[in-house]
């Protein structure tokens, strides 16, 4: 299988970049648990209105990725919020997940992967809405360790190349933070700083370089029979709490992207530098300034951190009141 070129929009100076959250109704009825709502709005606000916080750079977007499962109403509190918001529908999917009663639930965060076909744009910084910003999350766009395209490693890791796959890209650029919830399976929360290196990603902060080549791979990946022990293994009841609960707040499209960009693989992830964001942040990230930090907030972590998310939810909830 021979690499194809990456699209002509892959560039090392971005001219175009945007900031995504990803929303999924998991609550259609009660607004004020909705806390993903709740998180996108405080991100409307930090990203757009907060002096703090806000984006600078008119290059730069902010956009909220709709499921069809979110409200109309929810939909129209964000306009009004000011929000920019892109309806998105969930790709093709394989039998085997659609008749998988465990994964049915959250098969809408397939619509993720919709993020790299959005070639519009250079880079795209996904933030997941358990994110709340302690300052200008914008310079990591101008980051010169995230700029060159890396290349794909098909030659050097010829048994890494699959036949059941797309074609892979010459060229990509895929960076994440590594998973503190895969570090320590009592509490996600409880790490030092920097928190350890791991096998596994986050899905929390996602720095992609869209490509349609690469979303056509990863398409072709999730119909692959292979993937199935994979989906298998992230739905397994057999784990137990509070494992169980950390992986599956995630979404199974983060077993999709962990295998795609698998450290041993043909595209292996970059680590983003641990200033950028803290999944299952803490008090000791937000002593060290981390930018953005994820989490439960509103019921879990640590008291320091979510007395802050607490002021952030107040100061948002004052300015759309």
């Amino acid at each position: 299988m021979v690499a194809v070129s990456l699209n002509a929009n892959f560039k090392t100076l971005i001219a175009s970049a945007a900031a995504f959250v990803f929303l999924a109704d998991w609550d259609q009825s009660d607004v004020q648990n909705d806390f993903a709502f709740i998180g996108t709005r405080m991100l409307t606000y930090q990203l757009l209105y907060a002096n703090e916080t806000r984006l600078r750079d008119p290059s730069v977007q902010f956009i909220v990725l709709c499921t069809p499962t979110v409200s109309a109403a929810k939909r129209q509190q964000l306009i009004l919020d000011g929000a920019t918001i892109i309806n998105v529908d969930v790709p093709p999917l394989p039998e085997y997940l659609l008749n998988d009663r465990a994964a049915a639930p959250s098969l809408d965060h397939f619509s993720k992967l919709r993020l790299f076909a959005l070639t519009q744009y250079d880079r795209i910084l996904f933030l997941a809405p358990q994110t709340f910003l302690t300052s200008p999350i914008e310079p990591i766009f101008t980051d010169t360790a995230l700029h060159a395209p890396l290349v794909t490693l098909a030659s050097e890791r010829p048994k890494e190349v699959k036949e059941d796959e797309a074609p892979l890209p010459a060229n990509y650029l895929f960076a994440a933070r590594s998973d503190s919830s895969s570090a320590n399976n009592k509490d996600p929360y409880f790490h030092e700083y920097p928190p350890a290196v791991t096998s596994t990603f986050s899905p929390m902060a996602l720095l992609l370089a869209p490509s349609l080549e690469l979303y056509a791979f990863l398409l072709s990946a999730l119909h692959s029979p292979r993937l199935q022990s994979v989906f298998s293994s992230f739905y397994d009841e057999k784990w137990t709490w509070p494992l169980s609960r950390w992986r599956h707040h995630t979404g199974p499209e983060t077993a999709l992207l962990n295998y795609v960009f698998r450290r041993e693989g043909t595209m292996p992830w970059t680590e983003l530098d641990p200033r950028w964001n803290a999944n299952w942040g803490n008090q000791k990230d937000l002593d060290k300034q981390v930018i953005g930090l994820a989490g439960e907030y509103w019921w879990s972590g640590d008291l320091g951190v979510r007395d802050v998310w607490v002021q952030w939810r107040g100061r948002m909830e004052a300015e759309f009141a």
